[in-house]
């Protein structure tokens, strides 16, 4: 629970500050009601208090006042991304609206809210350069409206490294489909369990169980060959998409069950080294740790 709110924030950090407001003698000032004050009185009630339940935390000296910290200081991210979709709403072409509905997608992870703020950024906000700031974390909305919006930053968006870096996470996202349809099919038991989830994210087990894994395969590996090809020179991760989506291929093509496994070479614990294909015909455990 700890590293999942440490990551959180770190990720939330990300999302750039709005856009400058128009001039009072731009036509968008007049058509709409002027919003920005109050998406930046919002965001900064938000980071306050998160700034404050950090300190907070960080002072707490045992888990008991760790949990005590988290359940009374830690801000409502659902409350905050109903508030941030209202200011959205309520103003669509005001600057502020593509900023609100970054921290609605961000802070309404995995909800419905989350789906309407991403599908409003497909819609509206696809040629926005800093949509860059969400892509990364696009690759873990199970919903289509993810799907939605990665195509149409790579197919429109006019910054080459951000149709790039939105055609690598598509092809991911894509991958993490394949792993859900395999799940859905592979595990029907599951499928009971995991159907409130699914139908939270606009998906339908029952047409997830119909998809047809090879496509979804084929699909994903052709995206990821484009990628190497047009935009192999951006970077996104401190590497390459060349190099990246190098490594996912591999990971598709070679690493897959019923493939032979790729060798591996060490030493067992009497520090004697082997191969892993000196095992050959026999029934072997792989078990990857490491001290520290």
């Amino acid at each position: 629970m700890v590293s999942h709110v440490i990551v959180t924030l770190i990720v939330l950090l990300r999302v750039p500050p709005a856009d400058a407001p128009p001039r009072q003698d731009d036509p968008r000032a007049r058509a709409q009601p002027f919003k920005i004050e109050k998406f930046q009185a919002t965001l900064e009630e938000y980071q306050k208090r998160k700034e404050e339940f950090d300190q907070a935390y960080r002072k707490a000296s045992n888990q008991d006042e760790r949990a005590r910290v988290l359940h009374d200081k830690f801000p409502d991210k659902i409350e905050y991304a109903e508030r941030f979709w209202a200011l959205a709403e309520a103003a669509p072409d005001d600057p502020s609206a593509f900023d609100a509905l970054l921290w609605c997608a961000q802070l309404g992870r995995n909800t419905s809210l989350a789906t309407k703020a991403i599908d409003r950024l497909a819609a509206r906000h696809a040629e926005n350069p800093r949509l860059s700031a969400l892509t990364d974390l696009l690759e873990q909305v199970p919903g289509d409206s993810a799907e939605t919006l990665l195509r149409a930053i790579a197919a429109r968006n006019p910054d080459r490294g951000a149709r790039g870096r939105a055609s690598f996470m598509l092809g991911r996202w894509l991958n993490r489909r394949l792993e859900l349809v395999q799940l859905v099919r592979d595990q029907p038991g599951r499928l009971a369990a995991m159907e409130d989830f699914l139908k939270n994210q606009g998906l339908d087990p029952a047409l997830l169980a119909r998809s047809d894994p090879t496509t979804l395969t084929k699909e994903a590996e052709a995206v990821f060959e484009r990628v190497a090809k047009e935009y192999g020179d951006v970077h996104a991760f401190q590497n390459t998409l060349a190099r990246l989506a190098g490594d996912e291929l591999h990971e598709m093509r070679a690493i897959v069950v019923g493939r032979p496994c790729p060798e591996i070479s060490g030493q067992d614990l009497d520090g004697k080294a082997f191969t892993l294909s000196e095992f050959k015909g026999n029934v072997v455990l792989v078990d990857f740790w490491r001290d520290g």
